[in-house]
C-alpha cells in the first residue's frame, strides 16, 4: 500500500503530518506533530486522495464552520485552524482525542451500556445539540460512529458535522443526497425533505440511547428503502423486555422518541432527554410516567 501523499506535509507553519490514524469512505485523519517546543499534537482531517466529488470539499468546509460555531463546547473537538494547501486542498486541524468511538465500545464486551452510565455520559452531547438547534442547524447524521469516548479529557464528544443542515437557510442540493446509516437516520432525512428540524436529531439520538441500553437497534433496517416506506409493521421491541430490570416507563419514552411521523416525537432534544432521565428513574409499572406526561413534562 502506498504511503499517503500528505505524510511529511507542514500545515499551518508548525504541524507536521506524520501518520495516518483512520480513514473512512471519503476522508482521512492524520496525526500531526507540533513542531513548536512544548506544543500539543493535533489531528488533521482531509478528503481522501481518490475522492473526486467536489461536494466532499463542501462537506469538510461545513464541518469546520460548525466546529468554529461550537468553539468552547466540551462535547465536540476543538477546531485549531483551517488551512488550504498550495493545490487548494482544505485541511482541518483539530484537537487530538485519546479514546475510541461509541461504536467501538458497543462492539466490545456485552455490547451494552448500563442505564446509570448512559445518564452520566450523554448530558454534554445533549447540551451541544441543543445549542446547535438554537442556532438553526441540525446534525442529521448521528450514530455511534460519530460519538467519541475521550479518555483525556474525559467525556463523550459529538463529531462528523459535515452533513449538518441549516434549518434557516438550507444547504443546497444535498437535500437530495442520502446520509448516514439507515438504522439511525430518521425517515424524513432519507426522504430528502428540505424542511428538516431538530426532530430528525431527536430520532437519531433516541436510536443511539436505545442501542446503548438494549444492545441492539429498535429496527434492524438494512437499507434506506425500509426507512422511507410505510411505518414499520413490527411492534417496537420493549426495552423493559429486552433488558429485564429496565423501567417500563422507558417503553413509553421510546414510543414517542422513535415515532416514524416526526409530529408524534418530542419537539426538541432537551425534552427528549429530560423524559429519558425521568423514565429511567421510574422503578415499576405503577411508578411509570404516563405517555402524556413524557411528552409535555
Amino acid at each position: 500500500m502506498n504511503e499517503p501523499k500528505w505524510i511529511g506535509t507542514i500545515v499551518g507553519g508548525h504541524y507536521e503530518i506524520v501518520e495516518l490514524l483512520n480513514e473512512g469512505g471519503h476522508s482521512q485523519l492524520f496525526l500531526a506533530r507540533n513542531l513548536v517546543n512544548g506544543g500539543a499534537d493535533a489531528a488533521i482531517k482531509v478528503i481522501r486522495e481518490d475522492a473526486t466529488d467536489p461536494f466532499l470539499s463542501d462537506r469538510l468546509n461545513r464541518e469546520g464552520t460548525v466546529l468554529a460555531l461550537l468553539k468552547g463546547q466540551p462535547a465536540c473537538p476543538h477546531l485549531l485552524t483551517r488551512r488550504f494547501t498550495t493545490d487548494g486542498q482544505l485541511m482541518l486541524v483539530v484537537e487530538l482525542l485519546d479514546g475510541m468511538t461509541l461504536q467501538s465500545m458497543l462492539e466490545r464486551g456485552d455490547r451494552r451500556i448500563e442505564l446509570g452510565e448512559v445518564v452520566d455520559l450523554f448530558p454534554p452531547v445533549i447540551k451541544t445539540l441543543a445549542l446547535l438547534h438554537q442556532r438553526g442547524i441540525v446534525h442529521r447524521n448521528i450514530h455511534p460512529g460519530k460519538l467519541f469516548r475521550s479518555w483525556d479529557p474525559p467525556g463523550l464528544k459529538l463529531t462528523g458535522f459535515g452533513d449538518a443542515h441549516s434549518v434557516l437557510h438550507g444547504s443546497g442540493s444535498e437535500h437530495f443526497r442520502l446520509f448516514g446509516q439507515p438504522k439511525f437516520t430518521s425517515p424524513e432525512v432519507w426522504l430528502g425533505k428540505g424542511d428538516l428540524d431538530a426532530r430528525c436529531d431527536v430520532y437519531s439520538m433516541a436510536v443511539v440511547l436505545y442501542r446503548c441500553l438494549a444492545g441492539r437497534c429498535p429496527f434492524e433496517h438494512d437499507s434506506a428503502v425500509a426507512v422511507i416506506g410505510e411505518p414499520p409493521q413490527q411492534a417496537l421491541p420493549r426495552l423493559s423486555e429486552l433488558v429485564p430490570g429496565l423501567p417500563q416507563a422507558l417503553d413509553d419514552w421510546a414510543t414517542i422518541a422513535l415515532c416514524h411521523d416526526r409530529d408524534g416525537r418530542f419537539d426538541n432534544i432537551e425534552a427528549m432527554w429530560s423524559a429519558f432521565v425521568r423514565a429511567g428513574q421510574s422503578a415499576s409499572v405503577a411508578d411509570s410516567t404516563p405517555t402524556e406526561q413524557l411528552q409535555t413534562g
